[in-house]
């Protein structure tokens, strides 16, 4: 067992089910109440009572963190858009409703919006092979839907 799954393991505040997920969660959280500048693996460690080591266990840096983020952004846009699809309607209505849940996602959460459509992550090229991937297809699906 490494040193950080020992941590993880005896420390008797961890509590979590999925300590990645927690602290996915966590950072989310964070970056909407104070934004994407105010967030760092210690204070993160520090809101979900971890060691820090903890939270490099999961994460090599900031940048991976946000990446993680964006990238459940685009598993929650992706589950949204299924969601959506599976009722009963036209091309024009299911683009339509696109248009409207793709409106109702960049409102409700302007900070994952901005890390997964136009953040530095993607302006430095700093993105995730993970990232990459979900992103790349989101956006093939947005443009099959527009070739409708």
């Amino acid at each position: 067992m490494t040193k950080n799954a020992t941590e993880i393991k005896n420390n008797s505040s961890y509590h979590h089910g999925n300590l990645r997920q927690t602290l996915l969660s966590a950072a989310t959280q964070m970056i909407a109440e104070n934004g994407i500048e105010s967030l760092s693996l210690r204070k993160l460690a520090d809101k979900v009572s971890v060691s820090r080591t903890a939270a490099y266990h999961y994460f090599d840096d900031k940048n991976d963190l946000l990446c993680a983020i964006a990238s459940d952004g685009f598993r929650q846009w992706q589950q949204l858009l299924k969601q959506s699809e599976q009722q009963n309607q036209t091309e024009r209505q299911k683009f339509e409703q696109y248009l409207v849940n793709y409106m109702v996602f960049a409102t409700h959460h302007p900070e994952e919006y901005e890390l997964m459509f136009g953040r530095c992550i993607w302006k430095q090229a700093q993105c995730t092979e993970e990232l990459q991937t979900i992103a790349h297809g989101t956006f093939q699906h947005q443009v099959e839907m527009m070739e409708y």
